[in-house]
């Protein structure tokens, strides 16, 4: 008697389109030394929604407390970016009046924060940070995305 064998294999690709926003930014990390020494003014921002829901209330919580910097949005209202969209957004830097600039031994890290607002089920809230740091140093940024319900 013959006994038959089979080996089967299972391939399979699973994609889904979320009806959500998902909203990136890039970039994701700025090097912050050349704003402090003003050689550079303007940060510009590629934001994309690659979601199907438009991405509502979009903003920016800006870093505070900086030494040498301020920061400032150019658009003073982004509003919304649609469904597969992407925007270039602008922040302003500019010096604060000249003070000593002391050397910073080890690292400092500063947040902007980028803010859009959705429905589903009630009003959410995603947050994706930018870390500013100096000399282009990659961090991990142990921070997470809030949600909040209206």
């Amino acid at each position: 008697m013959v006994q038959d064998k089979y080996v089967f294999q299972l391939e399979s690709t699973f994609e889904t389109n979320v009806p959500m926003p998902v909203v990136t930014i890039e970039p994701s990390h700025v090097d912050i030394i050349p704003y402090e020494l003003g050689v550079e003014d303007t940060i510009t921002f590629k934001i994309t929604n690659h979601g199907l829901l438009r991405a509502n209330n979009v903003r920016f919580s800006l870093p505070e407390g900086h030494p040498y910097l301020k920061f400032k949005t150019v658009i003073d209202d982004i509003g919304g970016i649609e469904a597969n969209t992407t925007i270039m957004v602008p922040i302003k830097t500019t010096l604060k009046p000249r003070q000593k600039r002391i050397p910073v031994l080890g690292a400092y890290v500063y947040v902007l924060t980028l803010l859009s607002d959705y429905y589903c089920d009630g009003w959410k809230t995603i947050g994706i940070p930018v870390i500013f740091c100096p000399h282009g140093r990659i961090f991990t940024y142990a921070g997470s995305f809030t949600q909040r319900r209206v």
